[in-house]
């Protein structure tokens, strides 16, 4: 799906599977805090290797092997700084639909 048409269909889910691996950081940025702002009500899931990802999640799932073929998907604590700036957004967002 084009930007564009995410942002009018606004769906529950996103999932962005290696979504900016040809991307600088700075358009990477760009990219999230546009979805951040536009699509406030969606569960954002990104799938990839680079550790700037970290920064636009407020948790992290690893896929473990559990020897048998079969995955168990684990939460990853965070340190408290990665994630921060949308912690806190997440609760100023949750506190609006509350009040």
């Amino acid at each position: 799906m084009t930007e564009n048409a995410l942002y009018v269909a606004r769906p529950e889910w996103l999932f962005l599977d290696e979504a900016t691996p040809a991307l600088g950081e700075a358009p990477e940025a760009r990219l999230y805090h546009l979805t951040r702002e536009r699509l406030t009500d969606t569960t954002l899931f990104s799938v990839g290797h680079r550790t700037t990802l970290r920064r636009f999640h407020v948790r992290r799932l690893n896929a473990e092997p559990a020897g048998d073929g079969v995955a168990s998907i684990v939460e990853v604590p965070f340190a408290i700084e990665v994630g921060s700036e949308y912690r806190s957004r997440l609760g100023d967002e949750r506190a609006k639909k509350r009040g």
